[in-house]
């Protein structure tokens, strides 16, 4: 992975870095022993910047933070299990530190008053009696009504106290289930059925309790997650108007952001440098400069900025859909559905069950007591809740990769994705191509070649022009006298002091300029079976030599396809090289899909193509090269740009990790499988039950339990 020059801001590979020195607990890179020494006297380092290789800094297992830690005996921290992730704080440090990592959501914290829990120990005491007093005999048999009345007191006293802290609907249809099985049981109390009544009427509590406490341990981790993060983002905002309050930042404002310091709002840099742990738990940390995007929570480690704020308040990346209840989420379709389900379709086939039962022969106490039984059998509304917790959790993951999702449809859109469309330049491949060799054709030497070539594309921006450029630099030649120059997508032109046309591109592009290539075809086919981009350089309509240059494969990107393989997702790779350089590319990434010779102008219609079979398109890429290609997708997953643009992108990263823009397509169908799942696991036993209770082959008391077996199982899908 590149890495910065603090010095002079070029990007260089850690292993072919001149100079390395540990400042802050972590390792900075520099061109040469002047740059380091500069940068070294510009800033106040109190670590040491030189290590012994021999003995390496313990890792300590504490949160890494900036400021000055006091110091702590060595024997101590040895015995401390050390990390295998950093973790960053966000707040200040006498604060715990957050983090987003998976396990954090398996864990409970400390909440809630105690009363509530009472409650509901009692209820579900009073509700299991309710069956065990047939264990104990006839005299025991007056308890059942007052044993399930408490129980129904319980559990809608419990039901009131943690409703408006469930994510999603009230269980209101629930409750009115509990209180139709205690009337039920009251007006049964002198017949021969009132035992039964009584049972599921105490059963039904119980169940419903269960029930509700089961949902509210298990969003519990979502919302103290969510309080903490919220708390970190609220930090201090240093304006041009002064400090405020992080949520008094409008948009537009320029906020200043030293070392230490955390980031208030998403927004872009205007200017300064400054290397940042980009969001909450990165692993890696990333040099800033201006035209970068940033997300708030970004913590500062060297250097300042200046940032203009994209997104403030509730709309930052890390606040936006990290809502108490399920509002965020309340517009995705699957969540739509089961509420829906919840809401009208399950009471009326509820009721329908009770009509059945009433017709067989039932009174009509006992036909409200089967429909409320039917009721208790769905656990309204356990689907809607399952399948909200499941979006929430994984948002939650992502935002631990750094990946934001604008809103909860695209967030599902993201998810039924069929095909991803890769760009090969600058997200597959790493963008720095190095020239591997060149070949002469008409020139006099390689050098002649070099001249012609760093001359036509100078002012390009064009990463084959920078290598063309590094390359002329490096063996001293300077670039010949021409006028005129013109850039295009796949080549440049220019015109020498003779008067003749230089043309410098692929072959493609000379072709188009009417120059015959068929003198280096051999040539360009071999390099081409070896995955290497060739660049023709012609002069006067003659081909005098190629330009040969080579561009590995960016860390984690197999990783990345191999992800997207295994989510049944098929990848396409778009690339504007020839067949021959683009099939080696797309065997060593094990891409069978590809668009080679796409420039960059069209890869939006063939983006387009790509959908016309009705399954939605996703593109992953960077802004600035590959535009066209996402604007033109379903679903756009623009890397290293959350924090830039409102409302541009469908799935923005605070990385350039392609691994983390695959996982940005997986964790949303993932998620949406398991909430297929928690949803048929909710409803399938609930129907059963409920064509049971209407033709009399189950007692009533039965159905809560068949209710509660299945909001567990739903539950436990839903916390994969």
């Amino acid at each position: 992975m590149a890495h910065a020059c603090l010095a002079c801001g070029r990007e260089i590979d850690p292993i072919r870095a001149g100079e390395v020195a540990f400042v802050g607990g972590r390792f900075v890179y520099f061109c040469d022993r002047e740059h380091k020494s500069r940068w070294l006297a510009s800033v106040d380092t109190s670590a040491s910047n030189e290590v012994v290789t021999a003995e390496p800094p313990l890792v300590a297992s504490a949160a890494l933070v900036t400021e000055a830690e006091p110091e702590v005996d060595q024997a101590a921290r040895s015995d401390e299990e050390p990390r295998s992730m950093p973790i960053r704080r966000w707040a200040t440090s006498d604060t715990q530190a957050v983090s987003l990592r998976a396990e954090t959501l398996g864990t409970r914290p400390p909440s809630s008053p105690r009363w509530p829990s009472t409650i509901a120990y009692v209820g579900v005491t009073a509700g299991a009696l309710t069956l065990g007093v047939s264990l104990v005999g006839g005299s025991a048999e007056g308890l059942r009504l007052p044993l399930a009345v408490a129980a129904c007191a319980c559990a809608l006293t419990y039901g009131v106290a943690i409703a408006g802290r469930l994510l999603g609907p009230a269980p209101s249809i629930a409750a009115m289930a509990v209180a139709a099985a205690l009337v039920c049981a009251v007006l049964e109390r002198t017949r021969a059925t009132h035992a039964a009544t009584a049972s599921f009427a105490g059963v039904a509590a119980a169940s419903f309790i269960a029930m509700c406490a089961a949902m509210f341990r298990s969003m519990e981790p979502v919302t103290a997650l969510r309080a903490s993060i919220l708390a970190a983002l609220d930090v201090p905002a240093k304006t041009t108007n002064g400090v405020v309050a992080a949520l008094d930042v409008r948009a537009g404002e320029q906020v200043n952001v030293a070392a230490g310091d955390t980031v208030p709002v998403d927004g872009v840099v205007v200017s300064g440098d400054a290397v940042v742990s980009p969001w909450l738990d990165a692993t890696t940390d990333v040099a800033k400069r201006e035209g970068s995007s940033v997300v708030a929570g970004a913590r500062v480690l060297s250097g300042a900025l200046w940032v203009t704020a994209t997104w403030t308040g509730a709309d930052r990346a890390f606040a936006k859909l990290l809502t108490p209840k399920a509002g965020a989420f309340d517009v995705a379709p699957l969540v739509s559905l089961a509420r829906m389900l919840d809401r009208r379709i399950l009471p009326l086939f509820c009721a329908l069950a009770g009509g059945a039962a009433f017709a067989s022969g039932a009174t009509i106490v006992e036909a409200i007591a089967c429909a409320a039984a039917a009721v208790t059998a769905f656990g309204t509304p356990i689907a809607t809740f399952a399948v909200s917790l499941c979006h929430a959790r994984a948002h939650l993951r992502a935002l631990q990769l750094g990946i934001v999702h604008r809103d909860a449809r695209l967030f599902d859109r993201a998810g039924r994705a069929r095909i991803a469309v890769v760009c090969a330049r600058g997200t597959m491949l790493l963008g720095e191509p190095e020239i591997v060799a060149v070949e002469v054709v008409g020139a006099t030497d390689a050098n002649a070649v070099i001249a012609l070539a760093s001359a036509a594309v100078m002012g390009s921006p064009h990463p084959f022009a920078a290598a063309i450029a590094r390359a002329a630099r490096t063996r001293g030649v300077r670039p010949e006298n021409v006028r005129s120059p013109l850039h295009a997508g796949s080549g440049a032109i220019a015109v020498d002091a003779q008067g003749g046309r230089i043309v410098v591109g692929r072959r493609v592009f000379l072709l188009a300029e009417k120059v015959s290539v068929a003198v280096a075809d051999e040539l360009v086919r071999d390099h081409e079976a070896q995955g290497r981009s060739v660049l023709l350089v012609s002069r006067a309509g003659k081909v005098v030599g190629l330009v040969v240059l080579q561009d590995g494969l960016r860390a984690g990107a197999r990783a990345a396809i191999q992800r997207l393989h295994d989510a049944r997702i098929e990848p396409v790779l778009l690339s504007g090289e020839a067949r021959e350089t683009c099939e080696a590319i797309g065997r060593a990434l094990d891409i069978e899909h590809l668009r080679p010779e796409v420039a960059g102008p069209d890869r939006g219609t063939e983006v387009r193509a790509l959908g016309e079979g009705g399954d939605l398109v996703a593109v992953l890429g960077h802004p600035a090269a590959d535009d066209s290609a996402l604007g033109a997708a379903d679903v756009s997953v623009a890397l290293d740009a959350a924090g830039s643009s409102p409302g541009e992108w469908a799935v923005a990263l605070a990385s350039d990790d392609v691994r983390a823009a695959a996982e940005a397509l997986t964790l949303p169908r993932l998620a949406r499988e398991r909430s297929i799942r928690a949803m048929v696991v909710a409803f399938a036993p609930g129907i059963l039950a409920s064509l049971a209770l209407a033709f009399q082959l189950m007692p009533p008391w039965a159905a809560p339990l068949v209710g509660a077996l299945s909001a567990a199982i739903a539950l436990l899908y839903a916390k994969e």
